[in-house]
C-alpha cells in the first residue's frame, strides 16, 4: 500500500463506479471515500498486519464483497461517481452560496493541446520510497516516512518543489 496520503485517487472512484469494494488505508482522502463496512474496508495506515487481517476478513466472508460493492460512491444517492462537470458545478454552487455571489461565466473544462513532453513516462505500482528505485519528488520530498527527506534536512539541502506548470498548462 502507498505511504502517500492520497487525496482522491481515481482508482477508488473507478472501482466504486464498477461496484467493486475497495480496501484502503484509514488515512488521507482515501478514508473519506471509503466507509469501513459500507462500501469497502479500511486498515490501519502503514500496518501490514492490519491489511492482512482486512484481506482475510474478505476471504472468510465472500458474501461481503457483493454487499460492499453495491453501495458504490458514498456521496451520491445512486452510488454513481459524478462527472467532472457535475462536480465542478457542485463546487461553484457551494462557493456561490457561501459568498452570496453568483458565478455567471461558464468554465471551460476542455484542456488546450500541448506538445508531448520529452520526459520518459512511467507507472509506479510501489509507492513506498524504501522499496522504490525511482526516487520521485513526491515520495522523496513530501512523505513524512521518506528516509531521503530526513537526509536532506540533516545536510541542509533546500527542499525541492513539485513542478505544477504541467498541470496548469491544461487549463490556461
Amino acid at each position: 500500500p502507498s505511504i502517500w496520503d492520497e487525496n482522491s485517487p481515481l482508482v477508488i472512484h473507478e472501482a466504486q463506479q464498477c461496484r467493486v469494494p475497495v480496501i484502503t488505508a484509514n488515512r488521507g482522502g482515501m478514508s473519506e471515500l471509503v466507509q469501513d463496512g459500507v462500501n469497502g474496508l479500511t486498515f490501519l495506515h502503514r500496518d501490514a498486519s492490519s491489511l492482512a487481517q482486512t484481506i482475510l476478513r474478505i476471504i472468510q466472508q465472500p458474501n461481503m464483497l457483493n454487499q460492499l460493492g453495491e453501495h458504490g460512491y458514498l456521496y451520491s444517492n445512486d452510488g454513481q461517481v459524478p462527472s467532472i462537470e457535475a462536480h465542478v458545478d457542485e463546487l461553484i454552487n457551494l462557493y456561490s452560496s457561501l459568498t452570496n455571489n453568483q458565478i455567471e461565466e461558464p468554465i471551460n473544462l476542455q484542456p488546450k493541446p500541448i506538445e508531448p513532453l520529452s520526459a520518459p513516462r512511467r507507472i509506479t505500482f510501489d509507492t513506498n520510497p524504501d522499496d522504490c528505485n525511482f526516487s520521485c519528488i513526491m515520495c522523496e520530498q513530501h512523505s513524512e516516512y521518506s528516509p531521503h527527506q530526513k537526509a536532506r534536512k540533516e545536510a541542509k539541502i533546500r527542499r525541492r518543489r513539485m513542478d505544477f506548470d504541467i498541470i496548469f498548462i491544461y487549463f490556461q
